[in-house]
């Protein structure tokens, strides 16, 4: 049959295929009702349009939507999850902070007390003192007392005798006196020697030799001669200043390499917890930019994350790890985004460009995505889900290749070795350790970043164990250093030997004071002596009573003195166990000392420790209520995707692989292969869908003017016509899409522009196209013919140059004016049609001009005559007389019976 077609179709001369759709249509005349419906029958020809492709690509685009979306949610409620994780670590640290405050809190209270109970010991040494001083004088009083009666005694037989005594007992008192004071210098000098002695043997356990003991002791000798002594003391005060000087410079730098090791263990531990969390710790400016970015788009609505370069990197051999990490150096931290958000990004880093530097925002539009690794360089031990990433680390490091040895790095522009030695500008060179040490490409970057910054970590530990070692030796050495005061030692120095030659003048005196006692020649004195002993035995009464008040206060410094060793032990104890609970977390262990001085403004330590400790209880109810709430959105998560991550904060760090799974990986190969799937339906699209519904409306629009060219200056009776073609106003925004200057091949028809202008209507296209219902098919149909996206009508214009449409003027006309358009479309189109080379130019009408006048059917012969086409009409007889002058041949066609009989017919 289509062989049979086609060899028609060529003897015919050619003609086009529309030739065996337009004689049937010629033939099937019926009543033009809506000119619409007649032009979709009659003249435009249906064109499919093959759209199965599309929509399996529309199908598989939306499959990858729907998963990415799925992706996005699952990180939506997994950032929930780890949300209320850092509120729960959040109330952790609130609750261990209360906690250190309390500790501190209770620790000074602690303190308060051991420095009351040595106030009160204090106060009872004194009393002590004095009942002691007291009980010294009834001592004297009672001895002198003794001493008089024993005076008078003596003194009975003899009045020059007494003198003697009186006057050897003045003498005794005044030596007494000397003595007294020469004790006091001499008790202040061994206990500053003593004190000194300390120091040196402290010293000595460092290796700092001054003194020995024995020659320090020479000090408070009195055989010792002066001289040396005073040689003794000027070496001995130089050599103390000097040092004292030296360990206080000393821990002044050690407290600032102390306070800088814990600072940078704070830092390490932060920086630990992020890892543990599948964080990296990026340059502030990488930081500050990548975030600013985030909050634009986030504002804009913008569903397209800034990526750092290094986390879309994945190193296929870690042999090269160091090599591609030295090379890249600072551009690991480049920022890439999505090339149609670009200009969006810069606009952000433009504004906030004092802020940051040094980081790099990658122009993506100028990206050759289809550009392959050399297998050569280092771009081959690279690979990324993300095309950007991938173009990018291809457009770096594809130039640099890869060589075995340093000898062969001069054979390439620019070459590495797998230790990082670089050639580059006829130049090698080394690349800092310090640049790859810390890795941040690739899953591994994690592990190795945690063991290393847990190595340094140990070492900052040491550092900070052997600091705070070095800072107590230093205090302890300060400390004796400033006791030791060489001045005391300089003004009594002189004690020993004045204390010696009193000693002997008293020994002496009171020797001829006994001599005197002895003397029996005072007789007279018995009274007195009875008056004497009467005296002694009162104050013998007086010092009793302060002797029984010594114990007392002797009793009480002891009881004292042990509440205070049990506080002490107490205090060590508090405060061992305040330093382990501050050495668990520096920060805060600081937040916790601040918040204590803060109260401690205001309140006693012991008023904090009451105000506070009811707090714990709940700060750990709402840790509890928190966990609570935690377990429910794990339970969510895990029973909304069908998996088991555990439940509980103890399982968090499932949840973070997780979500550091599907952000570094999943999403990021997804974008890219959603990327693709758009690009493929966008292409599909353009040039299967909406490149052939734009070339059908330009051909229609094209048929209808050379319609119209042909129909112009012809007039049927008073009427002349013209076919007018508009767009379907319910169609409107699809049509404005399909006609816009983009949608031209060689146009990038998915510009940003278009896509933000056509949005809504590809959306609604791209369902219309893929839908599967029982409407489905109806309205595939509908949207794949080009002609339901056109509207159409028949302008009619008289000679007098009144104008009307047909669409408005039928059922108001006669028969023949409403069947003249349909000849005239027919015509029309039999004129384009064989307008080119030579055809057969045959049009058949069957009951031709039924209702028209004879002035209508003239005007239609001659137009049809003026065309040079073979005419075939079948007319009743009754149009004869008008149609007959205008043919050649007329055949009369007669029934009889069952028989038919054509004849020639002769006007």
């Amino acid at each position: 049959m289509l062989d049979a077609k086609e060899r028609f179709r060529r003897r015919l001369g050619n003609l086009e295929d529309r030739f065996f759709d337009m004689i049937p249509k010629s033939l099937a005349f019926k009543p033009m009702v809506n000119v619409k419906d007649f032009i979709n029958k009659f003249i435009l020809s249906e064109k499919t349009i093959e759209v199965a492709t599309l929509r399996n690509n529309i199908a598989a685009l939306k499959e990858l939507e729907d998963l990415m979306e799925l992706t996005k949610d699952k990180i939506t409620e997994l950032k929930a999850i780890l949300a209320k994780n850092e509120d729960i670590i959040a109330k952790e640290r609130e609750i261990k902070t209360n906690e250190i405050l309390i500790k501190k809190a209770e620790l000074e209270a602690k303190k308060l007390d051991f420095e009351e109970l040595e106030r009160s010991q204090e106060r009872y040494r004194q009393n002590l003192v004095s009942e002691q001083a007291k009980e010294t004088a009834l001592n004297s009083s009672l001895q002198n007392e003794r001493d008089r009666l024993t005076s008078l005694q003596v003194a009975l037989g003899q009045n020059e005798t007494a003198q003697l005594i009186k006057e050897t007992k003045f003498r005794i008192q005044l030596l007494d006196q000397d003595k007294r004071h020469t004790e006091d210098s001499l008790r202040k000098l061994k206990n500053m020697l003593e004190i000194v002695a300390d120091a040196l043997s402290l010293l000595n356990k460092f290796e700092v030799y001054i003194l020995s003991k024995d020659e320090l002791l020479k000090l408070g000798s009195a055989d010792e001669d002066n001289e040396a002594k005073t040689e003794t003391i000027y070496s001995l005060n130089k050599e103390l200043k000097s040092l004292l000087d030296g360990y206080t410079s000393d821990k002044v730098r050690q407290k600032d390499l102390h306070d800088n090791y814990k600072a940078r263990k704070i830092k390490l531990e932060n920086e630990i917890k992020d890892l543990l969390n599948k964080k990296l710790t990026y340059p502030d400016s990488t930081t500050k930019l990548l975030t600013a970015i985030q909050q634009e788009f986030l504002n804009q609505g913008i569903r397209s994350e800034p990526r750092i370069f290094s986390n879309l990197l994945e190193i296929t051999d870690p042999a090269w790890q160091n090599a591609v990490e030295g090379y890249l150096n600072t551009q690991r931290f480049y920022l890439i985004v999505e090339p149609q958000y670009y200009q969006k990004a810069l606009e952000v880093y433009n504004r906030i460009k004092k802020d940051v530097h040094t980081v790099g925002l990658v122009n993506t539009n100028k990206l050759d995505t289809n550009q392959d690794a050399d297998v050569a360089s280092l771009a081959y031990v690279i690979k990324s889900d993300n095309r950007w990433a991938r173009a990018y680390a291809v457009y770096l490091l594809n130039r640099v290749i890869r060589c075995e040895d340093v000898q062969r790095l001069k054979e390439h522009k620019v070459g590495m070795t797998v230790d990082c030695m670089l050639y580059q500008n006829h130049a090698v060179r080394k690349i800092d350790e310090r640049v790859y040490r810390t890795p941040f490409i690739g899953a591994q970057a994690f592990e190795v970043q945690h063991k290393n910054k847990q190595a340094e970590l140990k070492g900052i530990n040491e550092e900070i164990r052997v600091a705070e070692e070095n800072l107590t030796v230093f205090g302890q050495i300060i400390d004796k250093l400033e006791r030791c005061k060489i001045d005391v030692i300089q003004e009594n120095i002189n004690a020993p030997m004045q204390f010696k030659d009193l000693n002997e003048r008293i020994k002496h005196e009171r020797f001829e004071l006994e001599k005197a006692k002895n003397d029996p020649s005072i007789i007279e004195l018995q009274m007195q002596i009875e008056e004497c002993q009467g005296v002694v035995n009162r104050i013998q009464q007086e010092h009793d009573k302060t002797k029984e008040s010594i114990g007392i206060f002797k009793n009480k410094l002891e009881g004292i003195s042990a509440q205070m060793n049990e506080l002490q032990l107490l205090i060590s104890f508090l405060g061992n166990n305040f330093k382990l609970l501050c050495d668990e977390d520096l920060e805060l262990a600081e937040l916790g000392r601040n918040k204590f001085i803060e109260q401690l403004k205001t309140k006693a330590p012991a008023i904090i420790v009451q105000n506070f400790k009811p707090l714990k209880v709940g700060l750990d109810n709402k840790k509890n209520e928190l966990s609570g709430e935690l377990i429910k959105l794990q339970l969510s998560y895990c029973s909304k995707y069908d998996c088991d991550l555990g439940l509980g904060y103890q399982q968090i760090l499932e949840y973070v692989q997780e979500h550091h799974k599907l952000v570094s990986a999943d999403i990021i190969k997804y974008e890219g292969d959603l990327e693709k799937a758009k690009e493929n339906c966008h292409l599909e699209f353009r040039e299967s869908f909406l490149a052939r519904l734009r070339e059908n409306i330009e051909d229609a629009k094209l048929e209808f003017k050379n319609l119209n060219s042909a129909l112009r200056n012809v007039y049927y009776g008073e009427d002349s016509y013209k076919f007018e073609l508009t767009h379907n106003k319910k169609k409107e925004s699809i049509y404005q899409m399909i006609t816009s200057r983009n949608n031209e091949m060689g146009q990038n028809l998915w510009s940003q522009s278009f896509e933000e202008d056509y949005k809504e209507e590809m959306e609604d296209l791209f369902a219309k196209l893929t839908a599967y219902d029982d409407k489905g098919e109806k309205v595939l149909v509908e949207y794949t013919d080009y002609r339901s996206y056109l509207d159409y009508d028949i302008i009619v214009e008289q000679k007098d140059g009144t104008i009307q449409r047909f669409s408005k003027i039928y059922g108001e006309k006669s028969g023949g004016e409403t069947q003249t358009p349909y000849y005239v479309a027919i015509a029309a189109s039999f004129v384009q049609l064989y307008k080119l080379g030579d055809t057969i130019r045959i049009i058949m009408f069957d009951e031709a001009f039924d209702k028209m006048d004879d002035n209508r059917i003239g005007s239609m012969m001659d137009f049809l005559n003026s065309q040079n086409f073979q005419i075939i009409l079948a007319t009743p007889p009754s149009k004869l007389e008008v149609i007959g002058e205008k043919v050649d041949t007329i055949l009369m066609a007669m029934r009889e019976g069952a028989n038919s009989i054509i004849e020639e017919y002769n006007l």
